[in-house]
């Protein structure tokens, strides 16, 4: 029995060192590639700034109608066909 147990530490400790090492993340790395990314974006062109208002008014429509359960399907109707 203590033969097993000692096995089972022993693949544990292995498992773990492996885990550890390929799941190791810089997260400096992870920043810099977000911070990357959302300057790529040209946020001043006319359709992202459209986009974007859509889906704050959007938004502010669903939270302003909360307990009308009608309005909020016929909301969910509207932005179910804008997206098909």
């Amino acid at each position: 029995m203590e033969e097993v147990r000692s096995a089972e530490n022993d693949y544990d400790d292995l498992i773990s060192g492996q885990l550890s090492d390929v799941h190791r993340v810089d997260l400096h790395f992870v920043v810099d590639n977000v911070v990357g990314f959302f300057h790529n974006i040209a946020w001043k062109e006319p359709w992202m700034i459209a986009l974007m208002s859509f889906h704050i008014m959007f938004l502010l429509i669903a939270i302003r109608s909360k307990r009308d359960i009608m309005s909020l399907l016929c909301l969910c109707l509207v932005a179910f066909f804008c997206v098909f």
